[in-house]
């Protein structure tokens, strides 16, 4: 699909958007960002969808969290720590027995709970954790796993993830809605997310990839979407209207699912062949015991579940487990025919769901199977043999569409709908329509009745109001009670204590009404948006006539299961951006390890090389590096765990200090170390410390040059000079040259004694390469400090020349101030007469080596504050000043 037929161009919005395909067992995310087009969220292995789930653990007192791929090993280790398909937990309660069943067996070891707000909560170590700040840690890592990405393609660091889209199935309630928007709350995004169903999303995929429909005909297709928790069939409609620039029309039809088919459904039959056979073989270990193994169960599944991919392709599958009971290993193979064995009786519900949606349409005019153009699939079951099969009995091998990846299209196309939503990136125009799979109906305490507001088939979003008539007597409050289906999902509770006392004096001689608004959202979340009060008050007026008398703001909500209080999101957020940060000083600790480690390892390789390259011969360098080496090894090995990342990174220069003094010596050994050799770097020595003295002695001529003149103005040249070279920082650099070019002497008097006695001849090589490697270095260390003392040195002068014009330019002033008192100039410029006095008053007139502030005179803080224009002022004065200093400087 190519981004120019999705894309015209994307709004002036500093704001990504990351749509995330939430499923049961895996989890894919897709980022849009004006750097970053539709690219999919890779995971810390360059792998295009996660493992959906999070593992928790207490390791000396530090919270480890683990996600993705790498919970498949931790898992079967630590099945009590681990929390995998929380999607099905989101909105539900300890008493949904079936949830809790089929959760327990498919997570063993899992230990649930319930919360306060009668909603579940998995304890890990002692600490219980809301299923929504669960999800919450998950989805947080894909959002800075996007963000990473987004600030990999766009380096000026404005752009990340702030706008959301989730994927989710039709079936969800509004429990389980408002279950992942709280969950999401909980995250760094707090702008509004949209939830798309997953059957809507595969449609919008699949309509931007087919250019070739009908004008003016609608087509009509079935999304079967066999995931892991269950059967899905969405029935929808594609038309193209006559202008082809006008909306591709995207109409939901029908719904339907069901729930003993799906991929947990087939690994848990495949997790009981392997449990039958393992069992068969060794018969002393009992069924009971088994199953009561959390971490044998947690083998069992997985290898159940990689099984299942083989059987998609292949007729068998071999099953290999290590240790699985009292450290019993088992292999075995099943046939996909003993798979389709225990499904043989109930093959029909595969396409259950298909006869469901066709049978229970919402829109107007029903069709008919015949009239479907074709099933696409979606799902990573819908490639098990069985399910093609029944599909292919049910509607014919001709109409399964096998032309959308069936991973990735749900993705695709909530990315897509979110986009839209948002409106953050201009897409081709979708005209979708959408409806309500339940009722949605309300009940006012004191009515016999309750009344739909939004009926099943409804379109949404939506708006829609009731008018009631006020109780004649109002108790202490009024509660609305709404329901989805035939489950209360809130309870909206009116306090009418003090205010129905102000109503009922407003309206003496009418009737009140309650004029109640409520909506039906873009997320299918159903509540009250407003509750008017209003008068009749003559008995006889039209409902628009009606006067207003109040707007009730003031409402608490209740349900059986509560969604997350604001106090609560503000708690659990503040709980996951702490381990965020920990987690984060954590990583970048372990970053710094990983390096070091590396380093050492690396180190023991090139110390084999330098072993196998030296032959006999032996160094006590290579000797001390190597009991470095080992040493640093076994502390790591006992100590990393308590390492900090300074002391890490200390470490790791010092590895690296002594790997290139090593490398120095391996690249020496098979230098020419002869007398001959050695002379050479004697005369290059001495020509180093020659060049050092001739560059003194010019920078002393050049002091003595103008010292002469500075006396003139009262200044010591060389004192002002050393002021300079200190403020700057420059002295160190002499005398560092001074201590090498000392050592360096005795090192040339050293090898001359050795040259003139031959006894160069008999050092070890250990010893001449030494020797060498000391010449090398001193020499290199005093070029340097030739140049750069060349270097500084004219610097100096430069700032001496500033502080001289400056000096002559304020005796000018001075010489001219006098001329015009002694002219009795009585109209010269006040400003300037200003200027004098103050001049004057810093004592010019006094001894003139100290006429000058300090920081004038070192003139490093004047030429940093001297601005363009009084800089070239001053260059200006040079020629009055007498041009003193030559014109190369």
């Amino acid at each position: 699909m190519k981004l120019s037929i999705l894309f015209l161009f994307a709004v002036a919005v500093q704001a990504a958007f990351l749509g995330i395909d939430y499923g049961q067992q895996s989890i894919k995310a897709m980022v849009v960002s004006p750097k970053a087009m539709m690219e999919i969220v890779l995971t810390p292995e360059a792998k295009r969808k996660d493992t959906s789930g999070i593992c928790i653990r207490n390791v000396n007192g530090v919270l480890e969290r683990h996600y993705g791929n790498s919970i498949g090993s931790l898992v079967t280790r630590f099945p009590q720590n681990t929390a995998m398909h929380l999607r099905s937990l989101l909105g539900k309660s300890m008493n949904d027995k079936d949830t809790i069943e089929s959760y327990l067996r498919e997570n063993p070891g899992a230990n649930l709970t319930s919360t306060t707000r009668n909603t579940i909560a998995i304890t890990i170590d002692g600490v219980e954790y809301p299923v929504e700040q669960l999800v919450a840690m998950n989805l947080q890592e894909i959002i800075d796993r996007a963000n990473q990405h987004i600030k990999e393609t766009d380096t000026t660091g404005i752009d990340f993830v702030e706008q959301v889209g989730i994927a989710i199935p039709e079936q969800f309630t509004q429990a389980q809605r408002q279950a992942l928007l709280d969950a999401l709350a909980l995250t760094s995004v707090k702008d509004e997310a949209v939830l798309v169903s997953d059957g809507l999303s595969v449609a919008i995929d699949y309509a931007l990839k087919r250019p070739d429909l009908e004008i003016n005909v609608p087509q009509y297709y079935i999304v079967f979407d066999v995931g892991t928790s269950a059967a899905k069939a969405t029935l929808f409609s594609l038309t193209q209207p006559e202008d082809l620039s006008s909306p591709i029309k995207i109409e939901i039809g029908a719904f339907d699912s069901e729930a003993t088919v799906g991929g947990s459904k087939f690994i848990a039959a495949i997790a009981d062949i392997v449990e039958d056979k393992f069992l068969e073989k060794n018969t002393k270990i009992t069924r009971k015991s088994l199953v009561e193994n959390p971490r044998a169960r947690a083998k069992i599944i997985q290898a159940a579940e990689k099984a299942k991919l083989v059987l998609s392709a292949n007729n068998e599958a071999i099953i290999s487990i290590e240790s699985l009971v009292d450290d019993i290993d088992f292999r075995t193979t099943i046939a996909r025919s003993e798979f389709q064995d225990i499904f043989e009786d109930n093959k029909h519900t595969v396409v259950k769901a298909i006869k469901g949606a066709i049978g229970n349409q919402l829109w107007d005019d029903n069709i008919s199977l015949e009239d479907i153009s074709g099933v696409i699939l979606s799902g990573g079951s819908s490639r098990v043999p069985m399910v093609q099969e029944e599909i292919a009995k049910l509607v014919g091998e001709e109409k399964i569409l096998k032309n959308v990846n069936a991973d990735e299209t749900v993705i695709n196309g909530a990315t897509l709908k979110g986009l839209k939503y948002f409106g953050s990136f201009k897409t081709k125009p979708l005209d979708i329509t959408e409806r309500s799979l339940f009722d949605y109906s309300v009940e006012m305490s004191g009515e016999s009745s309750s009344k739909i507001v939004f009926e099943k088939g409804t379109k949404f979003p939506n708006e829609s109001s009731i008018l009631y008539k006020a109780p004649k007597k109002f108790g202490k409050e009024l509660k609305f009670d709404l329901f989805e289906s035939d489950t209360r999902i809130l309870s909206n509770i009116v306090d009418t204590t003090v205010s129905s006392k102000n109503w009922t004096s407003a309206c003496k001689k009418g009737q009140l009404y309650l004029n109640v608004t409520f909506d039906l959202d873009s997320n299918r979340v159903f509540k009250i948006k407003d509750i008017t009060v209003l008068c009749d008050s003559d008995g006889n007026a039209k409902e628009e006539e009606f006067e207003f008398i109040d707007l009730i703001n003031d409402v608490t909500k209740a349900t059986d299961v509560m969604p997350l209080s604001n106090a609560e999101i503000r708690q659990l957020s503040n709980a996951i951006t702490s381990w965020n940060r920990k987690d984060r000083e954590r990583k970048r600790v372990q970053e710094s390890l990983n390096v070091l480690e590396a380093e050492l390892y690396d180190c023991r390789s090139f110390i084999e090389e330098f072993e196998e390259k030296l032959g006999e011969e032996e160094f006590e360098t290579l000797k001390s590096f190597t009991a470095f080496v080992k040493e640093k090894l076994e502390y790591l090995e006992d100590n990393s765990a308590d390492m900090s990342k300074k002391d890490i990174e200390k470490l790791v220069r010092e590895t690296r200090s002594q790997r290139d003094t090593l490398s120095r010596f391996y690249n020496s050994l098979d230098a020419a170390l002869g007398s001959k050799d050695f002379q050479k770097l004697v005369d290059k020595a001495s020509k180093s410390i020659k060049k050092y003295k001739d560059i003194e002695s010019k920078n002393l001529a050049d002091l003595e040059n103008k010292a002469e003149k500075f006396n003139v103005i009262g200044l010591n040249v060389t004192e002002k000079y050393n002021s300079i070279l200190s403020k700057m920082s420059f002295s160190s650099i002499r005398r560092s040259s001074e201590e090498n070019i000392k050592t360096l002497a005795g090192l040339i008097d050293e090898v001359n004694e050795s040259i003139k006695s031959k006894a160069i001849d008999d050092e070890s090589l250990e010893n001449l390469i030494k020797t060498k490697l000391a010449f090398e270095e001193l020499i290199n260390t005093l070029d340097l400090e030739n140049r750069q003392w060349t270097y500084q040195h004219q610097l100096v002068m430069k700032e001496l020349k500033k502080m001289y014009n400056k000096k002559m330019k304020a005796i000018k002033k001075q010489e001219k101030q006098n001329e015009n008192e002694e002219n009795g100039d009585d109209d010269a410029d006040d400003e300037d007469e200003n200027k004098t006095k103050k001049y004057l008053k810093e004592g010019t007139s006094s001894d003139d080596s100290s006429t000058i502030k300090e920081e004038d005179s070192t003139g490093s803080n004047e030429a940093g504050n001297k601005g363009d224009e009084e800089e070239e002022e001053e260059e200006e004065d040079d020629s009055s000043a007498g041009n003193v200093f030559d014109d190369e400087l």
